[in-house]
C-alpha cells in the first residue's frame, strides 16, 4: 500500500472517530491556540477568548509528589511483567532525560542486567506504549519512527532517506532521489507526515507554569457538582451577516460545525471521566486523605463509561480540575488496587506504620508483617510485603537492626 493510500485510508476508525480521540488528546491550552490558528486561516471564522480568566497558577496544585515517571511506573502495574522485567522498566523510566528519551549503549546495559537484547527491546516498547508514549525511545529519529509505526505509517526505505539526507532535505534539494526507486510526491508526501509527529515524548520544565483546569468541582458533605471549563467552545463563531454565502464562507462553514461538534464531544467525555473519578474518590477528596481513596483503575472508569482503555489515558494525561480551591491532576486520583476493596497505596502505608514503630532491639520480619497485616484483615503473602517494603526502599529486619544499632551506640 502506498503512502497515499495509507494517509487516506481509513483502517478501523472513522474520520469523525479519529479526529474526536486527537481532540481529546490535546490539553485545552493546545486547542486554544489552535483555534486562534484556525481564524487566521478561515476568513469567516471568529474566535474571542479570553484565557487569563480561566488560567490557575500550579502553585495551587494538591500534588501527591507524582511527577511524569511516577505516572508510567503506576502504569506498569498493569503490564503484568515479572519482577525482573518490571524492575528492568522502572530502572529505564527512572533514568528518562528532561525529554523522555533513554540514550544508552544498549549492550553494556543488557550486560549489566544480565538481560538479551531481544528482552530489552520488549521491555522497551512496553514502556513506549505507556502514556505519555514513545518514552524510552533513545532519540527524536527513534521516537519518530515509532509513531510513525503505531499509526501504521512506517515505511522503512522512505525514513531511511528522510534520516540520511536531513542537509539536503532543509535546502530543498532532491535530486539525490533520482538514485532510488521514489518519486518526488511520494516522498513530500511522507515528509509532511514525519512532520505531523511529535519530537519529544515529554519536555519538562522548572519553571511555573498557569493551566487552565478542565473543570470546577464543588464538593461538600451532602453532594458533589461538576461544572466543565468549556467556555473557550462557545468563544468559537461563524459571521452569518455575509450576504452571499460563496465556497470560501461554504469551507468556513463546514469547518465551524466539525470543530464545534469535536470540542462538544471532548468536554462530554472529559465529563463522563471526572464524574466517575469524583464518585468513586468522593471520601478522599472530601477529608483530604489519600488512605481514603478506594481502587480505581483507568480500565475500571473505561469499562463504567462504555469507552477503551486508550480514550481514558487520552482524557487524563496532563489534565487538571480545580475542586474547591485546590487543583488536583487528574492521574493523581487513580488508586492502583491490590483487590477490589482495598489499594497497594493502603497497604503500603500500613507496612510504614508498622516498621517505623517497631522494637529496635527486635525489629519486624516480612513473615511478622504479615501476621499484623493480617489481623487488620489484610490478606497478603509474604512475598508481597517484600515486594512493596523494597518498593518503599525500607530495608529488610536485619538490616534495620544494624541501623538501629549504629545510631544507639552513637548516642
Amino acid at each position: 500500500m502506498s503512502i497515499e493510500q495509507i494517509l487516506n485510508h481509513e483502517m478501523q476508525l472513522s474520520n469523525y472517530q479519529l479526529q474526536s480521540l486527537k481532540m481529546l488528546s490535546y490539553k485545552q491550552e493546545e486547542i486554544i491556540q489552535y483555534l486562534y490558528r484556525v481564524e487566521d486561516n478561515y476568513p469567516y471564522i471568529q474566535y474571542n477568548f479570553n484565557d487569563s480568566k480561566n488560567t490557575v497558577s500550579m502553585d495551587k496544585y494538591k500534588s501527591y509528589e507524582n511527577d511524569i515517571r511516577q505516572d508510567l511506573i503506576d502504569q506498569l502495574f498493569d503490564c503484568n511483567l515479572t519482577n525482573k522485567c518490571f524492575n528492568i522498566a522502572k530502572f529505564i523510566i527512572l533514568n528518562l532525560d528532561n525529554k523522555g528519551f533513554f540514550d544508552i549503549d544498549k549492550k553494556s546495559f543488557c550486560n549489566q542486567k544480565n538481560i538479551s537484547l531481544v528482552e530489552f527491546q520488549s521491555i522497551k516498547e512496553i514502556i513506549q506504549n505507556l502514556l505519555p508514549i514513545g518514552c524510552g525511545s533513545e532519540n527524536t529519529f527513534d521516537f519518530i519512527s515509532f509513531q510513525l509505526q503505531k499509526k501504521g505509517l512506517w515505511d522503512n526505505m522512505l525514513f531511511e532517506l528522510f534520516r540520511n539526507h536531513l542537509e539536503d532535505i532543509a535546502n530543498e534539494k532532491f535530486n539525490f532521489l533520482s538514485n532510488y526507486d521514489v518519486s518526488y510526491e511520494s516522498f513530500v508526501n511522507y515528509l509532511s507526515c514525519i512532520k505531523d509527529q511529535e519530537i519529544f515524548p515529554y519536555l519538562e520544565s522548572n519553571a511555573l507554569q498557569n493551566i487552565i483546569p478542565e473543570a470546577y468541582v464543588t464538593i461538600n458533605n451532602r453532594e458533589f457538582t461538576i461544572k466543565m471549563n468549556d467556555q473557550y467552545i462557545n468563544a468559537l463563531s461563524l459571521d452569518e451577516s455575509v450576504p452571499v454565502h460563496d465556497k470560501i464562507y461554504k469551507q468556513s462553514e463546514n469547518k465551524f460545525n466539525f470543530l464545534k461538534t469535536m470540542l462538544s464531544k471532548r468536554s462530554e467525555t472529559l465529563y463522563k471521566i471526572i464524574n466517575m473519578i469524583i464518585t468513586v474518590q468522593y471520601e478522599g477528596i472530601l477529608y483530604n486523605n489519600k488512605l481514603k481513596y478506594s481502587p480505581l483503575t483507568q480500565n475500571m472508569v473505561a469499562e463504567n463509561i462504555n469507552v477503551h482503555p486508550s480514550t481514558i489515558s487520552r482524557g487524563i494525561h496532563s489534565r487538571y480540575i480545580k475542586i474547591n480551591h485546590t487543583l488536583y491532576k487528574l492521574s493523581d486520583l487513580f488508586v492502583q488496587p491490590y483487590n477490589s476493596t482495598i489499594s497497594t497505596y493502603h497497604i503500603k502505608n500500613k507496612i510504614k506504620e508498622l516498621i517505623k514503630n517497631e522494637p529496635f532491639l527486635n525489629p519486624f520480619s516480612d513473615d511478622t508483617l504479615v501476621s499484623y497485616l493480617k489481623g487488620e484483615d489484610i490478606f497478603i503473602s509474604r512475598r508481597t510485603v517484600a515486594k512493596y517494603r523494597k518498593e518503599l526502599q525500607i530495608k529488610n529486619c536485619n538490616q534495620r537492626r544494624e541501623i538501629y544499632k549504629e545510631k544507639d551506640e552513637k548516642k
